[in-house]
């Protein structure tokens, strides 16, 4: 190997260094990126975890209320077992109206039967 080709060689060499110093400048410039892009990912990260425990709690709500609903349903159906419409009560009125004019009925003969009872006695003379 002479001298020219060893100058040669360390030309290239030289050469390589130099391609090589751009690459690391670049690689350097691309990881402070990354940090850049890593930081704004972890602030995303943040928020996302609020956003889930804000989730969280409008699901613990949400179940809250279902169940509460569910309780609500359950009771108006009891209530509805147990309550009377207004078509039911109405019957019983016309019942009762019935019964109470049978004995309005009964209370005026009773009375027209003590009546001439009376009057009976008067002619007759004697009390019964």
């Amino acid at each position: 190997m002479t001298t020219d080709d060893t100058q040669k060689i360390l030309a290239k060499l030289s050469a390589y260094d130099e391609e090589f110093k751009f690459m690391r400048a670049k690689l350097e410039a691309h990881d402070e990126e990354f940090k850049f892009m890593r930081a704004k990912l972890e602030a995303h990260d943040k928020r996302f975890d609020g956003i889930d425990q804000r989730l969280d709690t409008h699901e613990f709500r949400l179940n809250k209320l279902t169940d509460m609903a569910m309780e609500n349903s359950m009771r108006l159906d009891r209530i509805e077992e147990t309550m009377t419409t207004k078509d039911y009560i109405r019957r019983i009125e016309d019942k009762l109206d019935e019964l109470l004019g049978f004995y309005k009925k009964h209370d005026q003969e009773f009375t027209m039967m003590h009546r001439r009872l009376e009057r009976v006695e008067e002619k007759v003379g004697i009390a019964i």
